[in-house]
């Protein structure tokens, strides 16, 4: 369940949008500043059609002394589908298809299927929601990083069960297209994970039949 919390979060910042190498501002932008700011991902998030984006993700874990790293793609339709495809380490297929979520192992032949009902993103993270509500759900400051055109937005959880888990949330994103390219996660017992994000096309058309796969038998891994 800690790994399904952890895909939630990246996704839904992707849509509507860790630590990059640049350090942030130590004052925090203005509430009316921030607030403007988070009306233009707002807009960018309502033109959002289709986009393929390449992943890099690295994380740091108590149970191990070296950093775990993972990449592959990622696909959005605004339909209701994603689809992360992960090639390394090892391939595993995280596929959003409208109330449902399936994970699939290849090597494994094993496929979890869990019910998220709809409105998930809009109940749990945000996404499609208005800019109160992302306030009544997070404590929020965004600073100009240093660097040139970036900036840095941070969040700390208000919901309780996503505050049990999340310490806090890190967004680095263009100030030209609004669009994240790292996103960091902090939890609670110190895991922490960094994705950076290279998106390849925005609101184009997807390869044909990419979200037509054979997922196997998921009954027996319902969740």
């Amino acid at each position: 369940m800690k790994n399904k919390l952890i895909i939630f979060l990246f996704i839904t910042f992707v849509l509507c949008g860790g630590m990059a190498n640049a350090s942030a501002d130590p004052a925090p932008l203005s509430e009316a500043e921030a607030r403007q700011i988070l009306m233009k991902i707002k807009d960018k998030e309502k033109d959002l059609r289709t986009f393929i984006a390449q992943v890099k993700q690295v994380k740091q874990t108590q149970l191990f002394k070296e950093p775990l790293h993972s990449e592959g793609m990622i696909y959005f339709d605004h339909s209701g589908r994603l689809l992360l495809k992960m090639t390394q380490p090892s391939p595993v297929i995280v596929f959003f298809n409208n109330d449902r979520l399936y994970i699939h192992y290849p090597d494994y032949g094993k496929t979890e299927e869990t019910y998220i009902g709809n409105h998930f993103f809009e109940k749990y993270f945000g996404v499609g929601t208005s800019i109160d509500g992302f306030y009544e759900q997070y404590m929020v400051e965004i600073f100009p990083a240093t660097g040139g055109g970036l900036y840095q937005l941070k969040m700390l959880p208000k919901e309780e069960r996503m505050a049990k888990k999340i310490e806090m949330i890190e967004v680095i994103f263009r100030k030209d297209d609004m669009l994240p390219e790292q996103v960091r996660i902090l939890e609670k017992d110190g895991d922490d994970t960094t994705i950076n994000l290279k998106f390849i096309s925005i609101n184009q058309p997807l390869p044909k039949d990419i979200f037509d796969m054979d997922l196997g038998d998921p009954n027996q891994y319902s969740r």
